[in-house]
């Protein structure tokens, strides 16, 4: 208070001492306007130094506070009290609208009145939500982000599979904007996605090296790059699967796969009956010659067998020592052309043939992402079964491709008929996916996997992540070490063979780990700034589910009346001292 005296007194003495200057003036013009303009110097000069505060009543609730987040609009606020315990949204709304308050968890736990929280932007966080569980959350969100919104692929890809980056764009611009997925300075694929539109996309590349490599995923609008994120995976080289193909007949089909499995170094043997007793054979990729007369022993050698369901019928006896090795992890792939189940191994799955003649063409599906059309002159579907898993149907659902367990072993059949037609149309990527897909899901497993994942599925610096992996341990818990630092680990509550690490993300880039077991892995850390908008709607999705889950209800409290203070932004009066002042400086200089 003292010094609120101190300052109108000096502003006082200048504002008598300018008044007692232009009063003494001989030049009497303007005289009233350079009074008016010494007041409004000397009053701006001390609401300047001095701010002026006024009190605005607000109606709130004393149990509900406003939360406000990153995302949230800062026009769109009303006249309540705000607060946010993130100071980029203090940075951006002002200290004027909203109170900061550094952990939101510690102020609510010494304000236990407070029962219900309204929430602005993309959402609190989930380690913040799990521990609300007594309050109510109103979550009043933001709109969908611009940019990459959803984004996946396979970190670790075997040698020769197609690397697919999946995801979701939210375009809220005026113009279309490119995605490109570049690879080692080559653009490898691009989509375009119109303006004001949200679109699903799915680029691919074929990896030629192998180990580890950084792709790009680029957002461009026109030559200019607006966005870009680094695409990490690791291609991996697996023991090659055995395979023995059984034709009943020559066809285009098997000579494309054969072309295929030899472009991508599976070793496979190939016998196609020309006559009764009479065959063709063809080697790719194998060391020592086979005979065209199979064998139970033959059987043993592979890790699976393509035939068509007419080859398997004329096995005869051999079919019971192609049944044995598939007590012991042997798969099967049959191809079926026809409703009735010539094999006994066929009678496993149920046919079904459509009289339609106008479907000229099938789109399969694949792990929910559409393939290219493939031509088809009577289309056969397989049934459901709950003892079958379906891996490829049409976009009506109707199964084209189907899996079952025979002893330890597999057994898939497939109805798809001409898929080199893939090949022909310059979809050669569909078909490496549709023949990875079949071969990988029946052949014999040579080997347990190494089973693990990490959360969150995009680490940044600066983020906890944790690592969740499968080890067998007999008394003590697995040891991680990850960059050679030591983790401590602890068993999964539900999982008793599955194991917990978590730790501080402090650097970027790849990060090496390896377990007791001898398993060894990488896991890449994004920069923090990375994937802002996968984040955002990470959260968005979050907060709208929690909403949705809550059971509980709050009965609201009555509204009371507050009295706030606010202040008057000190540079209003800082541009009335500027004006009043270079009015009486024109006065003087230029309009004598």
């Amino acid at each position: 208070m003292q010094n609120l005296y101190v300052y109108i007194i000096a502003v006082v003495l200048v504002a008598i001492f300018l008044l007692y200057h232009e009063l003494k003036r001989a030049n009497r013009k303007r005289l009233p306007l350079r009074i008016l303009a010494v007041i409004t110097a000397s009053a701006a000069l001390l609401f300047f130094i001095v701010p002026l505060k006024y009190e605005e009543t607000l109606t709130t609730d004393p149990n509900t506070m406003n939360i406000l987040t990153a995302g949230v609009v800062p026009a769109s606020l009303g006249k309540e009290i705000y607060y946010t315990s993130d100071s980029s949204v203090l940075k951006e709304v002002g200290k004027d609208k909203v109170t900061y308050i550094p952990d939101l968890l510690y102020y609510l736990a010494g304000h236990p009145e407070v029962n219900g929280l309204n929430v602005y932007g993309y959402g609190l966080p989930g380690h913040t939500l799990d521990e609300l569980d007594d309050k109510v959350v109103n979550f009043k969100p933001a709109e969908t982000p611009d940019g990459i919104v959803f984004c996946n692929w396979v970190r670790i890809l075997p040698a020769s599979e197609v690397l697919r980056v999946q995801g979701t764009y939210n375009n809220t611009k005026d113009a279309p904007v490119k995605l490109l997925l570049e690879g080692l300075g080559t653009k490898l694929d691009s989509l375009i996605i119109p303006a004001k539109q949200q679109l699903t996309f799915d680029l691919t590349a074929q990896p030629r090296q192998t180990g580890r490599a950084i792709y790009r995923l680029l957002t461009m609008q026109g030559d200019k790059e607006i966005g870009s994120s680094d695409i990490p995976f690791e291609v991996i080289e697996r023991p090659m699967v055995k395979v023995l193909v059984l034709a009943a007949s020559p066809d285009f089909e098997f000579k494309f796969l054969r072309n295929w499995l030899h472009d991508h170094n599976y070793p496979a043997f190939f016998r196609t009956r020309i006559s009764k007793d009479i065959f063709s054979t063809e080697q790719v990729n194998l060391e020592s010659t086979e005979s065209a007369n199979i064998t139970a022993a033959t059987f043993k050698k592979y890790d699976l067998v393509i035939a068509d369901d007419e080859e398997l019928a004329n096995l005869g006896a051999l079919n019971g020592a192609l049944q044995q090795e598939l007590n012991n992890g042997l798969g099967l792939l049959i191809r079926l052309s026809e409703a009735k189940a010539l094999s006994n191994f066929s009678q496993t799955f149920k046919l079904s043939a459509t009289q339609d003649s106008i479907t000229t063409t099938v789109i399969p599906v694949l792990e929910a992402e559409k393939l290219k059309p493939v031509p088809i002159d009577q289309p056969l579907y397989i049934g459901q079964k709950s003892t079958q898993l379906p891996l490829v149907a049409d976009t009506r659902g109707r199964i084209l491709a189907s899996t079952a367990l025979r002893g330890n072993g597999r057994v898939t059949a497939t109805t798809l008929p001409a898929t080199y037609n893939w090949v022909l149309n310059a979809s050669a990527a569909d078909y490496a996916s549709y023949w990875s897909a079949l071969i990988n899901n029946t052949a014999r497993k040579t080997s347990q996997e190494f089973s693990w994942q990490i959360a969150p599925a995009l680490p940044l610096r600066g983020e906890q992540v944790e690592l969740i992996f499968q080890e067998v341990m007999d008394k003590n818990p697995p040891q991680v070490m990850l960059n050679g630092r030591a983790l401590n680990t602890q068993q999964h509550l539900v999982l008793p063979f599955y194991w917990q690490a978590s730790h501080q993300a402090t650097t970027g880039g790849w990060q090496s780990f390896s377990t007791t077991g001898g398993h060894k892995q990488a896991i890449y850390i994004f920069k923090s700034d990375d994937w802002k908008s996968v984040k955002a709607y990470e959260r968005l999705k979050l907060n709208m589910d929690y909403q949705q889950k809550q059971v509980k209800e709050r009965i609201p409290d009555e509204k009371t009346s507050k009295q706030i203070e606010k202040t008057v932004s000190r540079w209003i009066f800082f541009a009335f001292f500027l004006i009043s002042m270079g009015f009486l400086w024109f006065e003087t200089k230029i309009l004598q």
